[in-house]
């Protein structure tokens, strides 16, 4: 099963390092598309057996650490990303499920309008998926990418979940305004994967430009919304309550810490205070499932921030040390004794 991606993959790792990491519509045209009999360099044959031999590794470490997580009673969420790179093995593989051209130069981008993350939308630089292609084979790249996550993890986040919805499509070399909302697959594609799997554990980030047809595809699928505090149309320090059916965060991987954001919101309060109450308004709000960041947790400022979106550079250095886990359970513990006290 895992040869479906990890031929492709490793091959193209191996093409990368023969070609000086170029991107793959740069390479000569006798590699430029997937042909596994094409790939002859001892160079490139060499390093490709050496990813295979990494991704065996990893895929057994995983089970070991995943079997410890649950003899302990603990799941795990993973996450689909909605896009992948146009400088992938997946487009170079596939060509013709995504927008790119015969040369595998990108068509269209992915990205959003103007939204409560980003006021002049969003340009990803992500190719889109050619949906009406994909489905004449019963989306069976997609059916790939879902078995897959559903054997590494418990649960998986969708992200963007409005993109099966309705995707935003920016001309190539357009600004994020250009952009005209598509009809994407909506039900049909979790239809095809219900009847592969049976019933989904997905959890749905759906965030940003709502609209009633993203929430009807929602409900037609039955899986969990999110709900973040920081976005709480009221004051959440006195009234926040979710939507029923939500999964509550303080704040995603997209916002500012809990912290930071209190800072801008109570400015008369010691945002590390400000923080910890909305954490317990959080932990008591109602809602089967809320996630707190450990930055969160750990009352931590913007330094800590995991990404800005639209920005490039600074994003996804943020790790926690061996010392502030210990502190971060020790603050949960705490939470924890206040809140059962009540």
């Amino acid at each position: 099963a895992n040869a479906y991606w990890l031929t492709p993959y490793a091959l193209f790792m191996g093409l990368k390092k023969m070609y000086g990491n170029s991107p793959w519509y740069e390479w000569p045209e006798q590699n430029r598309n997937y042909d596994p009999e094409a790939v002859t360099d001892p160079e490139a044959l060499e390093e490709a057996d050496f990813q295979r031999f990494c991704q065996y590794r990893f895929h057994t470490l995983w089970q070991q650490l995943h079997k410890a997580a649950k003899d302990a009673g603990v799941n795990i969420i993973g996450d689909i990303p909605m896009y992948v790179s146009d400088d992938s093995a997946d487009v170079w593989a596939h060509h013709g499920l995504f927008t790119v051209d015969d040369q595998g130069r990108k068509t269209h981008c992915a990205g959003c309008p103007p939204d409560a993350f980003c006021l002049d939308g969003q340009h990803w630089g992500n190719p889109l998926y050619r949906w009406d292609t994909m489905k004449e084979d019963g989306y069976d790249w997609w059916m790939h990418r879902f078995a897959r996550v559903f054997e590494l993890y418990d649960y998986v986040r969708l992200d963007h979940f409005r993109g099966f919805e309705a995707y935003w499509s920016i001309p190539e070399g357009e600004k994020p305004c250009a952009g005209q909302w598509i009809k994407g697959p909506g039900t049909d594609l979790f239809r095809a994967a219900y009847e592969r799997f049976g019933p989904l554990p997905v959890l749905a980030e759906d965030l940003g430009t709502m609209t009633p047809a993203v929430r009807g595809l929602l409900d037609a699928c039955g899986f969990p919304g999110t709900d973040v505090v920081q976005f709480f149309d009221g004051d959440p320090m006195t009234d926040y309550r979710p939507e029923d059916g939500k999964i509550v965060y303080t704040g995603t991987h997209d916002n500012q810490t809990l912290a930071g954001w209190c800072k801008e919101r109570y400015p008369d309060m010691d945002p590390e205070e400000a923080a910890g109450r909305l954490l317990e308004k959080a932990l008591t709000c109602g809602a089967n499932v809320i996630i707190l960041p450990l930055q969160d947790v750990l009352g931590l400022d913007d330094s800590a921030r995991m990404n800005t979106p639209g920005t490039t550079g600074t994003n996804w250095q943020w790790q926690a040390s061996a010392e502030q886990i210990p502190e971060a359970l020790q603050k949960m513990r705490m939470l924890g004794d206040k809140i059962n006290k009540r």
